[in-house]
């Protein structure tokens, strides 16, 4: 690479947050000064990273991030492949971090580095392109992420053919920005390629698709799509019992999934709506239960998440009496040794919402208002509820405390019609399920100047 454009690479690179730490390296060219950066061992620096990465130690991991492309520019060039993977590593911490800016420009001099030194359909490429289309994705820039994913998926399709178990992170990633989007049955198309991929690459090892058929399920379960998901689950549960046993631990999970899935009507491209548990969900239930009971006593935990699990399904379904006696069940589970009892606090002693509830983020557009410029300024308004969980999960003495502007009671009914109808695993103690005092809830919403102003006019005609 010539020195000019070697010199634009560094000044880039500058531009990030790696600025301060490399401000004396301004003058590099394609031989940088040995003792701008005391030279270390990349190698063991990118180790390092990765476990700093995996460990949740983000700060970490951006300091020797920042270090190893300052080793990088010492050892090898800052136009080199030391460099561009090290500004990837980079990247990728930033992403974690939210500096969306950084991590993109990072990453976007990584990919140039690749190219010019070999090509743009480099199979190197393919790591800092899709950080890039994370970077994109988690700063909402959707339509960038959906075309760099692909275009990442392309370059895999170059190099490894198009049936290559490489690209499933990145159609994962390509799914989840088509979703964002509002585009559920490209993500659910996504979601099948990811399937037929991974059938064509382990099919002489079942087993080994179960976890990508479990996210699929599970995203399916959660988008609405409760057919096709129960299709999935029972196919997991199909390959594990051909080649492990029916009565085999592994199963539990991708019961109590399946059963999970029975809890809602399918209304493929609407709202789900909670429907009527049947007792082929129940009949799941159940099956996970006696298989974690079979089970060694070290698998504790697995028990207490079934039986759990059965008594969520007994809450939703109205069934109190059953309920109380899986939690029971669990509890007694959770107390037979001192070291399972955080587990115990965490599962069951406080009450857990076992409903979604689907608040508006802005207020309902009032009829004289809707002409108003979506760019009008957005002002946040609060409506605050008090309430109680009775032993059975149920919400009681609800209290609309406050709503500010008071002006909308619409929003303060909404907020009190979703609390009313949700439903909780009830908080336990060593006397049972018990209530649950004194809960607050806030919900903030967005409104401009011309709707609350709609409202005081109706109020003061409505007073005069």
């Amino acid at each position: 690479m010539d020195s000019a454009k070697t010199k634009l690479l560094v000044s880039v690179i500058l531009a990030s947050p790696v600025a301060g730490s490399l401000a004396q390296s301004q003058d590099f060219e394609s031989e940088p000064h040995a003792d701008a950066v005391v030279a270390e061992d990349i190698d063991g620096q990118a180790a390092l990273f990765d476990d700093f990465l995996r460990d949740g130690a983000l700060d970490e991991a951006e300091n020797i991030a920042k270090r190893r492309v300052e080793t990088a520019i010492v050892q090898s060039g800052s136009a080199s492949m030391d460099a561009a993977f090290a500004l990837t590593d980079l990247g990728t911490v930033q992403v974690r971090t939210q500096q969306f800016d950084a991590a993109q420009q990072n990453f976007k001099t990584a990919i140039e580095i690749i190219a010019d030194l070999e090509n743009r359909l480099h199979e190197f490429v393919i790591g800092p392109l899709g950080g890039l289309g994370e970077a994109y994705l988690e700063s909402g820039e959707l339509e960038l992420a959906q075309n760099t994913f692909r275009a990442a998926i392309h370059i895999t399709h170059v190099n490894s053919g198009p049936h290559n178990i490489g690209q499933v992170k990145l159609l994962e990633s390509l799914a989840e920005s088509q979703l964002l989007a509002g585009d559920a049955e490209s993500a659910r198309d996504t979601h099948d390629l990811i399937i037929a991929v991974t059938e064509r690459h382990y099919d002489q090892d079942r087993l080994a698709m179960v976890p990508s058929l479990m996210r699929r399920g599970q995203w399916l379960t959660s988008n609405g799509f409760y057919l096709d998901a129960r299709d999935t689950f029972r196919k997991v549960v199909r390959i594990i019992e051909s080649e492990r046993g029916k009565n085999d631990l592994s199963l539990v999970h991708p019961l109590i999934r399946l059963g999970r899935s029975y809890m809602f009507i399918d209304m493929t491209g609407a709202q789900p709506l909670a429907g009527t548990p049947t007792p082929t969900g129940e009949a799941y239930y159940k099956r996970a239960v006696r298989i974690a009971e079979s089970a060694p006593a070290t698998e504790w935990n697995t028990l207490a998440i079934a039986q759990i699990a059965l008594g969520d399904f007994y809450t939703l379904s109205g069934d109190y009496h059953r309920a109380r006696g899986s939690y029971l069940e669990a509890w007694q589970v959770l107390s037979e040794d001192s070291s399972r009892h955080e587990r115990r606090r965490e599962m069951l002693g406080a009450a857990y919402p076992l409903t979604n509830m689907a608040i508006a983020a802005e207020s309902n557009r009032e009829p004289g208002a809707r002409d108003a410029s979506v760019d009008e300024a957005l002002f946040e308004g609060n409506v605050t509820a008090t309430y109680m969980i009775d032993d059975r999960g149920r919400v009681t003495r609800l209290k609309v405390a406050d709503v500010d502007p008071p002006e909308f009671t619409d929003m303060a009914d909404h907020v009190e019609r979703e609390l009313r109808s949700s439903l909780f695993r009830p908080r336990h103690d060593d006397t049972g399920a018990v209530a649950t005092p004194s809960q607050v809830f806030t919900h903030r919403f967005q409104y401009r100047q011309v709707e609350l102003d709609v409202l005081r006019a109706r109020k003061d005609r409505a007073e005069r």
